[in-house]
């Protein structure tokens, strides 16, 4: 049995799938979403059997057919830090994400998303984003004023979702650490 510090990272992790997780949609004729976690070799035993079992809950409430593949770590995190997730990121064309997103509409809610997307023309006549950002500054306080901004950066498991990247394939989408 744990008690109450040791099940703390558990609710840490089920609250980082959960956030990985709310941004699937329903799939027509989809099956289940399958978590292939890669555990460290050192990884506690009551660590592998609760992430597990977190993972296969959540795979009962999304619908998308893909394997979501996450290595698990477990190790010394600075202090007051018990765990933390790092999705793996890909470049895709915005023009894709929509055309998957209007592919992918099962619902009122996705019907109403898809709709209110921005669907800017930029000068080269390709859907863009730039409005979206224009009128903002980085970090540094530079202005956007790009007009051609076409693509950006989604996560690996969103776009297996979307059909951007293959549901089976192996490479990692996500790494999880949680403090020892």
């Amino acid at each position: 049995m744990l008690n109450k510090a040791q099940t703390l990272p558990f609710r840490l992790l089920a609250s980082a799938l959960t956030i990985g997780a709310v941004a699937f949609g329903y799939q027509k004729n989809a099956q289940a979403l399958t978590f292939n976690f890669n555990f460290a070799e050192d990884t506690p035993t009551i660590y592998v059997n609760r992430i597990n079992q977190i993972g296969g809950v959540w795979g009962n409430y999304i619908h998308d057919d893909v394997t979501v593949n996450i290595n698990v770590e477990v190790g010394e995190l600075p202090t007051g830090y018990l765990g933390g997730a790092r999705p793996g990121m890909v470049k895709v064309n915005y023009a894709d994400v929509v055309q998957q997103l209007e592919l992918d509409q099962l619902s009122d809610l996705d019907q109403s998303a898809v709709a209110n997307m921005p669907t800017y023309q930029s000068s080269t006549g390709e859907l863009s984003i730039a409005r979206t950002i224009n009128g903002t500054s980085d970090a540094s306080g530079l202005a956007h004023v790009d007009t051609n901004i076409k693509d950006l950066w989604i996560t690996r498991a969103n776009a297996k979702a979307l059909g951007i990247v293959s549901g089976n394939d192996t490479t990692i989408d996500a790494v999880i650490r949680l403090n020892d």
